[in-house]
């Protein structure tokens, strides 16, 4: 025997279930991210929504969780977009000579073309002008061609939590940049 109280609630679940889903998918169907005070603003009137969901009767309150639901999903997704897009090297930087002052954050990586390494920025200049990076640099620090190979190599001595000063010419990932995952820039 069921208890009152736990009749239909399945359905009611897979609906606030089926709603945040949705929210999702409503913010990954966007051709451009909105504003970013258009998600906090979203974020808002969830939170209200939510609150003036409890005092009505069951279906009204569970229409009135799913929709949100639907809506809190889209603001957060889309804020988070907005986080990670505000993480990008600026185009105008790309290419040109910089000089970063950095933590190496993670242990480097030997290859046969050089070293790999994540660093994390504290400055960088262009120009002898302060200029504003990600946060955490994907870096990669490549063997020389015929001459250019030097007898005393510094990189033989970089490790991880030592804070270094390179000159850096950067560039902005290509193709899908899935760590660990499959290289489409390579295929």
């Amino acid at each position: 025997m069921v208890a009152a109280g736990a009749q239909g609630t399945g359905w009611r679940i897979a609906a606030l279930a089926g709603a945040w889903v949705a929210g999702v998918a409503l913010q990954l169907q966007q051709g451009a991210l909105w504003p970013l005070a258009v998600y906090q603003g979203g974020v808002a009137c969830a939170l209200l929504m939510l609150v003036a969901a409890w005092r009505l009767p069951a279906l009204r309150h569970t229409l009135g969780l799913a929709v949100a639901l639907a809506l809190l999903a889209a603001a957060s997704t889309g804020w988070r977009a907005e986080q990670q897009l505000a993480q990008r090297l600026p185009h105008a930087l790309e290419g040109r000579d910089l000089v970063v002052t950095g933590v190496v954050a993670s242990l480097p990586q030997s290859g046969a073309s050089g070293l790999r390494f994540v660093a994390e920025v504290e400055q960088a200049w262009l120009d002898g002008r302060p200029v504003r990076l990600p946060e955490r640099l994907a870096l990669g620090w490549y063997n020389g061609f015929g001459d250019e190979v030097a007898l005393d190599d510094p990189r033989a001595n970089l490790r991880a939590g030592q804070r270094w000063r390179w000159p850096l010419r950067l560039k902005r990932p290509h193709g899908s940049a899935n760590p660990g995952g499959f290289d489409a820039e390579l295929w």
